[in-house]
């Protein structure tokens, strides 16, 4: 194993990477209950 070696795009896009995807992860089921009419969505309750 190399010892003193910071691979720099691995360091910074790991971490880009899982921040997409947790955006992603959020945005999309959010963006479908936006579209849910509250009166509805409490009337089924």
């Amino acid at each position: 194993m190399l010892r003193g070696v910071i691979y720099l795009p691995v360091f910074a896009g790991v971490p880009a990477l899982l921040l997409f995807v947790a955006t992603v992860a959020c945005w999309i089921p959010a963006r479908r209950v936006a579209a849910i009419d509250p009166l509805v969505a409490l009337r089924q309750e």
